[in-house]
């Protein structure tokens, strides 16, 4: 029996893997890959394992808590084949600490600075292993180039939450979570076998599911088949528009919807919205923040990754976009015009 736990990251096609087994589970166990579901403990089923991630970090979750992950990944090594590979995945593993601390603006502030973080991230990884077994469990993590990362990760918290910061102000806040060699020296201090992919690598294949699965050696039994694009980024002038909302007292519940139906074929279609541009001011902007970390990067090739190559990833200089210009008047009228077409709640004005 092999456990895998994929841990993220964030932004590097978890969703697409996540939604692609969880359709097809009675299939792949078949062929003797195993992405066991909630059921297991009588809880109601999900495409992910978010749930166990959140209930390990002691927050709230509609799965159960921490004795009900225990008991999870107990069903799970009892029920397993000695032959099958189970794969449990949630992209959540990456950024908990324990105790936990609620999402905020800046999560080292509110656990209190970097040393407390890094105790909490070091607890939240401990009592992984302690829940799961650290016996035969082997970690599973994809990497992107941090520029690349942090912008998509940046737009996701603008568009999920009622964050309002500046993308400036979240790479201030937030650039502990791009120190890969750190995170990963974590996880290495419980679980000895981490395999480290590179989403630049398997992003340019046909098949982005089965380049994931060939790259853990897993062989599927059949072909996977094409997997959409899920969770994709919105437009830069959606996150303008997104971010102005964020700060204009919605509640959580009217934000999600507007944010729901800014995804929609419904909204898009014939919008004259920015698809180009990138919230990087300038190139050089980019490339000193990617200096930062270059001596995480090379370690993270020479202790964590199988790589064949002199770099971890490909040079930021590289394919870069025009900078974003900020939303226009013209521009903005007609999100929310469409925006009222839909019945989206409104903001006060």
């Amino acid at each position: 029996m092999r456990i895998l736990l994929h841990i993220g990251t964030h932004k590097t096609g978890t969703t697409s893997i996540q939604k692609f087994c969880a359709r097809n589970r009675e299939r792949l166990r078949a062929g003797g890959l195993w992405y066991p579901d909630y059921d297991l403990i009588g809880a109601e089923g999900h495409y992910a394992h978010h749930h166990l991630a959140n209930a390990i970090a002691g927050l709230p979750t509609s799965r159960g808590v921490l004795a009900d992950a225990e008991r999870y990944f107990a069903a799970v090594r009892r029920q397993a084949g000695v032959d099958e590979t189970v794969l449990i995945s949630a992209e959540s593993f990456w950024r908990h600490v324990s105790p936990p601390v609620e999402l905020s603006e800046n999560e080292v502030q509110a656990a209190g600075g970097l040393g407390p973080y890094w105790a909490g991230r070091r607890a939240f990884v401990a009592r992984v292993a302690e829940t799961a077994g650290a016996e035969g469990v082997e970690i599973a993590v994809v990497l992107r180039r941090q520029d690349d990362c942090a912008e998509s990760m940046f737009k996701e918290r603008v568009k999920g939450t009622a964050y309002a910061e500046s993308f400036d102000a979240y790479l201030d806040a937030f650039s502990h979570r791009f120190q890969y060699f750190d995170q990963l020296s974590v996880w290495a201090e419980f679980f000895r076998d981490i395999h480290v992919l590179a989403y630049d690598d398997l992003v340019t294949r046909p098949n982005f599911v089965s380049a994931f699965f060939e790259a853990l050696q897993i062989p599927l039994e059949h072909e996977a088949e094409p997997a959409p694009r899920l969770n994709t980024s919105l437009s830069n002038d959606l996150i303008a528009y997104k971010r102005d909302l964020n700060r204009r007292g919605l509640v959580d519940d009217a934000l999600y919807e507007i944010a729901e139906l800014m995804q929609t074929e419904a909204f898009l279609d014939g919008l004259p919205l920015d698809r180009r541009s990138t919230l990087w001011a300038d190139p050089a902007r980019r490339q000193v923040f990617m200096n930062g970390f270059a001596e995480q990067n090379a370690q993270v090739l020479e202790r964590f990754a199988s790589l064949d190559r002199s770099t971890l990833f490909p040079d930021p200089a590289d394919g870069f976009a025009p900078p974003y210009a900020g939303l226009t008047a013209a521009t903005a009228r007609a999100i929310a015009e469409r925006l009222d077409a839909l019945g989206a709640p409104r903001a006060a004005s």
